[in-house]
Formats: structure tokens, C-alpha cells, sequence
């Protein structure tokens, strides 16, 4: 199967055939963005690597949006469906609604994928040089280079539909706010 080949009858597939970067090593992206759920958001470009935190980790209005409610080996608790609504937002699901649920929170408070989680101790927003600086022991201060990670990572996340309120949750402005 070739993953980039899309769907057109039920959910949309965007994936990226690997085989010519494993081949050549040829570039397909201009960042990639890494992270785990609820944790700061992060990019790089290869040169440059940014952490991206949300100022406050605590902050509420994150969410989990799936209709297989589970967790590694476990369903959702009754209690964590408190709050949760079927909507219908994302062009990738062909009209399929998904739960909307607010997202668990770990023994800090901060949103989370599992119970054991975090917490993040270190939060800070910080930019690596990976040229000059391979282990990432010390940051920069560039603006410029923060704002193009910034906006690749706005428009990356747009065009995976990422939900509004992650944008909010990393001081991100959206493109369509920009």
C-alpha cells in the first residue's frame, strides 16, 4: 500500500512515502514537530530545534478527541466523560463525529495522555542551535528564527486541523488569526 495515496471515500490519509528518504536521504518537510500529549509542543528544522511551553501547564481547555476511549490497556472511567460532547469539526473523519473529552491531568495538574505522565518540571521556551550546539546545552536568543519555527508550526498544525485551543495553549496564533 502506498500510504500517500488518499482515500476519498471514507477518512482522508495524508502520510509521506518514505522509501526515496530512505534511498537518498531526500528531504520532504521543511519541520517536524515532536512532542507528547499535553507536553510542551516541539520543532526543528534540522539546524535549529525549538521547546515550545505552554506558560501555563495547568491551564485548562485541552482536549482528547477519539471514539475509542482508551488508554494503553484501559477504558475511559465513567467519570472522565464528564464534559465530553460529539462534534463533527474535522473534514478528516468524512463527517464521522468523535468525542470531544477534557483531557486527565496528572498528580500537578497538567494534561496528560496517561495518569503517570509527568509532571513537566522543566518548562521554559528555549532555541537550540544544533550546529554550534549538538547536545543542547546552551540556548540562543534568535527572534527570527523563533518566528519562522513559530509560523511553520502554525501552519503545519492548520493543516492537520489541529483544534483551536492547542494553538491558544502555546501562544500560537493560527493562521487564519494572523
Amino acid at each position: 500500500m502506498n500510504p500517500s495515496r488518499r482515500s476519498t471515500q471514507h477518512c482522508r490519509l495524508d502520510g509521506k512515502n518514505l522509501i526515496p528518504v530512505l534511498q537518498s536521504d531526500t528531504h520532504q518537510r521543511e519541520v517536524a514537530i515532536f512532542g507528547m500529549f499535553g507536553s510542551p509542543a516541539n520543532v526543528t528544522d534540522g539546524r535549529y530545534v525549538y521547546f515550545n511551553s505552554p506558560e501555563d501547564m495547568r491551564a485548562v481547555g485541552l482536549y482528547e478527541y477519539t471514539l475509542m476511549p482508551m488508554r494503553r490497556e484501559k477504558l475511559f472511567t465513567r467519570e472522565e466523560f464528564d464534559g465530553a460532547e460529539l462534534i463533527r469539526d474535522f473534514t478528516h473523519t468524512a463527517g464521522y463525529p468523535v468525542l470531544k473529552i477534557p483531557a486527565l491531568k496528572n498528580a500537578a495538574g497538567q494534561p496528560c495522555g496517561h495518569a503517570s505522565q509527568g509532571p513537566y518540571a522543566d518548562t521554559t521556551r528555549r532555541l537550540f542551535d544544533l550546529e554550534s550546539d549538538p547536545a543542547q546545552n546552551n540556548p540562543i536568543e534568535d527572534r527570527a528564527v523563533i518566528a519562522r519555527l513559530v509560523q511553520s508550526t502554525s501552519a503545519v498544525r492548520a493543516a492537520n486541523e489541529t483544534p483551536p485551543e492547542a494553538f491558544t495553549r502555546l501562544g500560537i496564533a493560527a493562521p487564519t488569526d494572523q
